[in-house]
C-alpha cells in the first residue's frame, strides 16, 4: 500500500462504512421491476442471433456486470 497505515477518519473509512451498513444489497447489481417482477422480460423480443452477437461481443462486459453467472 501506499504509506497508508491507518484509515481512521478518512474519507476511505466514511465510505467502507457506508457500504457495510448497507448490507447485502451493497452487491446487487440489478433489481426487479415493479412493474414485472421478473428478469430480463424482454428477452424474447431478440432473436436468437442477435443474443449471440451480443454474447460474443460484450460477453466479458455481461460478466463483470453481474449479468452472466460464467465467465
Amino acid at each position: 500500500m501506499l504509506g497508508v497505515k491507518d484509515l481512521t477518519g478518512t474519507n476511505a473509512e466514511r465510505r467502507i462504512k457506508e457500504v457495510i451498513a448497507k448490507g447485502s444489497s451493497a452487491t446487487l447489481t440489478y433489481t426487479l421491476k415493479d412493474s414485472t417482477k421478473q428478469y430480463n422480460s424482454n428477452a424474447k423480443i431478440y432473436t436468437p442471433e442477435q443474443h449471440a452477437w451480443i454474447k460474443e461481443k460484450f460477453g466479458e462486459m455481461l460478466y463483470f456486470f453481474g449479468y452472466a453467472k460464467l465467465p
